[in-house]
């Protein structure tokens, strides 16, 4: 293309000449705007003339900017005016992605790579099962809390169980706040206003000392480390997840005390006292792997990220789930930390509140699920009553 500027006869437009190529019998023209701004020159380019731009055109988008110049709002260069219209292309784009589409292209890839495999099935079916059928079609900011309460009145009349119900609608409000975070929707989730069945999935079961010393013995004919895990976590009462995070910098081994860190409830970190059945474990660790951080690593060399098949297997060969349906007497890894918290409960030598301190629990209420188990409890506290009257 040719370098020489020719004038249009249009003031602010020009344009240039290509070498070879022609527009009708006239070779193709370059147009091209120039003005200035705030003192600096400015020339920005319009388009060919094969492309149907012309003087005309380039001369209405000068005006244009013009005027924005005058009245200082809108774009105040083509550049910027580009740019505007990709946004706004874009916004239009996000504003028409259906729920389907969210979910198949943003959501699930991400829950691919930051959820466990079993969980990111789960979440792919109630997708595919219950929410697409319904919401999966329609831009995801126009669903509305109508469309959610046809969802769950299809999972009530199917029947699915209330602890569906509410997996379904947890997958939803998951998307939804990613779908919130990528500018997609916005405002309150229409998840808020629905009223979902109550679980109580509470867990009600614990061991007897028969029970855990055949259950930890088989558990270590298959895994020493699972078996160390198992046992401090019946010797403290800390979650699994709680041990996996734990590191050497955690632990003091001369004061048989620890630190929860990034517990379940909301990150809080709490004191554990190890036993010294514990503590010797510990010990035992320490003196051969003293250069890892964390305490208890994965075959792979990393954090662990869940359970063994171990403590399920070992549950199972002993036959401690036998004939039982609900989640709440099932027996599981969690079930240590149910009967570190149960035995103590049965000793009568703690207080819920100081039960409360050692769970790490947020609020009394969560530890009153144990006030069954306090020996005499109710009967004791209304002696008192007797006593204070005598």
């Amino acid at each position: 293309m040719s370098r020489k500027w020719y004038p249009s006869g249009t003031p602010g437009v020009r344009y240039r000449k290509h070498p070879t190529r022609k527009n009708g019998k006239q070779p193709d023209r370059y147009y091209a705007i120039y003005y200035k701004l705030h003192g600096k020159s400015i020339n920005e380019g319009i388009g060919w003339s094969s492309d149907n731009i012309t003087r005309d055109v380039a001369n209405e988008l000068r005006a244009a900017l013009r005027k924005n110049h005058i009245s200082g709002e809108g774009y105040q260069t083509l550049k910027e005016k580009k740019l505007l219209e990709e946004k706004e292309s874009a916004r239009l784009e996000r504003d028409s992605i259906t729920f389907a589409d969210f979910c198949k292209d943003v959501y699930m890839p991400l829950q691919k790579v930051n959820t466990k495999e079993k969980s990111h099935s789960q979440e792919e079916r109630n997708i595919r099962i219950w929410l697409n059928p319904v919401i999966g079609h329609l831009p995801f900011k126009d669903v509305t809390e109508d469309h959610l309460e046809t969802v769950k009145k299809n999972m009530i009349y199917a029947p699915r169980s209330p602890r569906t119900i509410l997996y379904v609608f947890t997958t939803f409000g998951h998307a939804w706040r990613l779908a919130s975070k990528k500018g997609v929707v916005t405002g309150q989730s229409p998840k808020a206003e629905i009223k979902l069945p109550k679980v109580n999935n509470k867990s009600l079961r614990f061991f007897s000392q028969e029970e855990c010393k055949d259950l930890l013995a088989e558990i270590k004919s298959r895994s020493k480390q699972w078996h160390d895990i198992c046992l401090i976590s019946l010797h403290t009462g800390m979650r699994l997840g709680e041990i996996f995070h734990l590191t050497w910098g955690d632990v003091d081994l001369q004061t048989k005390m620890g630190t929860a860190r990034d517990t379940k409830s909301e990150g809080r970190t709490r004191y554990v006292y190890f036993t010294e059945q514990a503590n010797d474990i510990l010990k035992s660790l320490f003196r051969k792997q003293r250069s890892n951080e964390i305490i208890f690593l994965s075959k792979t060399g990393g954090e662990i990220k869940e359970p063994s098949d171990s403590i399920s297997r070992s549950i199972e060969k002993l036959g401690l789930n036998f004939g039982v349906s609900d989640p709440r007497h099932r027996a599981k890894g969690h079930t240590f930390r149910h009967t570190y918290a149960s035995w103590l409960a049965q000793s009568g030598k703690v207080s819920l509140y100081e039960l409360k301190e050692l769970l790490g629990h947020q609020t009394i209420q969560q530890t009153e699920r144990y006030s069954h188990l306090l020996p005499e409890g109710i009967k004791t506290a209304a002696s008192k009553f007797e006593a204070i009257i005598s």
